[in-house]
């Protein structure tokens, strides 16, 4: 269906292949767990809201795995996470399933856009470095920074969800 936070991917036209797949499902007795990837976002997405997009160190939007079709998203951006959670919430209003699984929140590898830098800042009243490194404590500090912003996004949904959908997550933190 239609959201008012993400934009529709182009090649399902008016289908509702999400609606499609739940109706289906239940109809042969199926347990339907919504997916959601919580951390990239399509090409399309992408284009509609730039402001969303992780940066690289020179300032580059950050693409998930060198690919041209996914881009990375920043956790520490306020404006993509309460998209997120109001398309998220709406999913669970429009649609019956039993559960909701997050391929994410996850950063997969480190931001350097404005929400990242002001968030450092904030915490160390100091400026982001542009390299990163466990040398002098940079890294850590910008890990604590991404543990604190995920506890807040799950944290907040969990709140915001309704109590019988059960909430699964994958986070990647490899450091």
């Amino acid at each position: 269906g239609e959201s008012k936070f993400l934009p529709k991917y182009p090649g399902l036209d008016e289908r509702d292949l999400f609606g499609e797949i739940c109706q289906e499902m239940h109809a042969q007795g199926i347990k339907v767990m919504a997916y959601c990837h919580y951390g990239v976002i399509h090409r399309h997405a992408a284009a509609a809201h730039s402001e969303w997009l992780a940066c690289e160190r020179d300032g580059t939007p950050a693409r998930w795995n060198g690919a041209n079709q996914h881009f990375r998203t920043c956790m520490a951006n306020e404006k993509f996470t309460a998209a997120m959670q109001g398309a998220i919430l709406e999913l669970c209003a429009n649609y019956q399933f039993e559960a909701l699984y997050l391929d994410g929140p996850t950063w997969y590898g480190d931001c350097h856009c404005e929400h990242c830098k002001n968030a450092y800042r904030q915490a160390y009243d100091e400026e982001m470095p542009g390299n990163l490194n466990f040398e002098d404590g940079s890294q850590q500090k910008y890990n604590l920074i991404r543990d604190a912003a995920t506890e807040r996004i799950v944290r907040e949904l969990r709140q915001a969800l309704p109590p019988e959908i059960p909430l699964l997550f994958n986070m990647t933190l490899r450091y």
